[in-house]
């Protein structure tokens, strides 16, 4: 939203579009995903706009999307702390993303058919990006690596964070 590439506008906008166009003829188990992929379409086309309202209707959708399909579906949560994580931390944004995040991965505990290995990957590497204290940091780094045993999460991004840290304190 505030920063000056706005390159991906016309992607935004034909994704919205292709995704509403879907939604009337795709299956319920579908809906979960479509509905939190149209919503995160319109966060970009928000952004794109700079439209602050808009944006912060996404979010209060992701909450309503939540409340329906979050038992089922990560989602919505994801997709929200995402959202939220890389927005300025303005009227709580981190926390509630770091909330989004550790429910994914609670969910995930209690039934391991929830989601991937790879989207906790991504939650554990969204905490350790979030946290200020150098040791939780460290330790969210170390587990997005430890579960991502595909390669195909966030552990890269999380080896070269820890790498960045180890050389800074050097």
């Amino acid at each position: 939203m505030l920063g000056k590439d706005k390159s991906y506008a016309p992607y935004a906008g034909k994704a919205l579009t292709a995704l509403t166009a879907a939604r009337p003829n795709a299956p319920d188990w579908l809906l979960p995903m479509l509905d939190s992929y149209i919503n995160s379409s319109r966060s970009l086309v928000a952004a794109t706009k700079g439209n602050l309202i808009s944006l912060l209707k996404v979010i209060r959708t992701y909450d309503e999307l939540i409340d329906t399909y979050g038992a089922t579906s990560y989602h919505p949560e994801f997709l929200q702390g995402s959202l939220l994580e890389n927005l300025p931390n303005v009227f709580g944004a981190h926390a509630k993303a770091k909330k989004r995040f550790e429910s994914v991965i609670a969910k995930y505990n209690n039934d391991p058919a929830y989601t991937t290995a790879k989207i906790i990957s991504f939650c554990y590497l969204s905490l350790g990006k979030l946290s200020k204290d150098s040791a939780a940091k460290t330790d969210y780094l170390k587990k997005s690596i430890e579960i991502d045993t595909a390669g195909d999460g966030g552990s890269a991004q999380a080896k070269q964070l820890l790498e960045t840290m180890s050389e800074s304190k050097s």
